[in-house]
């Protein structure tokens, strides 16, 4: 019994604190010592060493982009702000032997649409490759007072223009629409009226035949080298008569006309760039006056006169009849019911393309001949 009360013998009350109070104490000392001066020295130490090195990455990134790299970006910026813009050249003059005008290049408004500034279409919240045109030719048709079905009609059929090179969209503008559409162009993205030549024909029936008419380059046209080298899908073209035969001499030089533009691409700027060069002017043989008279002479009837200086060879006149007046050509697009009645039925020179016989003419020749 006494034993087992030794055995089971509890420790006085005192003493137990007293050895936890050691143990709490020898913890202590053996945590609290070793940290302080092997842990949060090296954490600092650690910590420090990122901070000066992000700092340091930071400073040679700034350096890279503000400093290495600054050529670089401000050609970029420049290129992203920074569009050219082809001007077309005025068709050089033709006169007749004495000098007077027969063809000259006047200036008319023309409303065109650059493609690049054109809201893009936006699917599923991005932004793609194709542009938007309907509500812009919406607000255009109703400023310019047309219909948008037929601007839409041209507008889809010459989608092939370069994209920062303005489309012809109106042509032969009024100066009341031209006000108009520029009072609305900042609702109008992508719109922009232009000053462009215009062919005149000061005597429009008495030289048809001679000096032929210009009209715009076709697909067929641009499959040509040399015709791409001068033209764009929206330019003019001789396509017959003295137009067709000098037409690079008469076409002159195309301009570049660089321009800024802000962040929606609207036109705010321009920068110089290189002017239009003129075509020059072409001097024909053809009197004008001898012209009149001959064609005066056939009326409404139908036949050529074709009248040649023996000694020189040069032709004098060259008239076919019946004619029409060239100046319709200036009509852009040409309504269907104008070539149809009044350019159609007159567009075969008789001159040069009418397929007749001899007649007792040349009886004359082959009896010369015989004797």
């Amino acid at each position: 019994m006494n034993g087992r009360t030794n055995r089971h013998r509890r420790l006085p009350l005192s003493g137990i604190v007293s050895e936890i109070r050691d143990a709490q104490h020898s913890g202590s000392a053996s945590t609290n010592g070793s940290p302080w001066k092997f842990g949060l020295i090296p954490r600092f130490a650690v910590l420090s060493a990122f901070l000066i090195l992000g700092f340091l990455s930071l400073v040679y990134k700034l350096w890279v982009l503000q400093i290495y790299m600054v050529d670089s970006f401000s050609e970029r910026a420049v290129r992203n702000t920074q569009r050219h813009t082809r001007t077309a050249a005025p068709r050089g003059d033709i006169v007749d032997a004495k000098g007077q005008v027969v063809a000259s290049t006047t200036s008319k408004f023309v409303v065109s649409i650059v493609r690049g500034g054109l809201p893009k279409v936006i699917r599923k919240g991005k932004k793609t490759g194709n542009f938007e045109e309907r509500d812009t030719l919406v607000r255009l048709a109703q400023a310019a007072e047309t219909d948008v079905e037929s601007l839409q009609k041209y507008y889809s059929a010459h989608t092939t223009t370069p994209t920062f090179e303005p489309m012809p969209i109106i042509t032969n503008v009024t100066q009341r629409i031209a006000t108009r559409v520029l009072e609305n162009l900042d609702a109008l993205p992508g719109v922009m009226v232009q000053v462009v030549p215009m062919r005149r024909y000061p005597n429009g029936y008495l030289m048809t035949s001679v000096i032929g008419y210009t009209s715009p380059v076709t697909r067929e046209d641009m499959m040509d080298a040399s015709v791409q080298k001068r033209y764009r899908a929206t330019d003019f073209i001789g396509r017959s008569g003295v137009e067709r035969t000098y037409d690079e001499i008469l076409a002159g030089t195309p301009g570049d006309e660089p321009f800024t533009t802000d962040r929606t691409d609207n036109e705010r700027q321009t920068t110089g760039g290189v002017a239009a060069q003129p075509g020059k002017t072409l001097h024909l043989t053809i009197d004008l006056r001898l012209q009149g008279l001959i064609t005066k002479a056939l009326g409404k009837s139908k036949g050529a006169v074709i009248a040649i200086e023996p000694h020189t060879g040069r032709v004098l006149a060259m008239v076919s009849a019946p004619s029409y007046n060239l100046n319709l050509w200036n009509k852009r697009p040409m309504p269907k019911d104008t070539y149809k009645s009044e350019i159609l039925p007159f567009a075969q020179n008789n001159c040069l393309q009418a397929q007749l016989p001899p007649g007792s003419v040349m009886k004359i020749v082959t009896l010369t001949a015989a004797l």
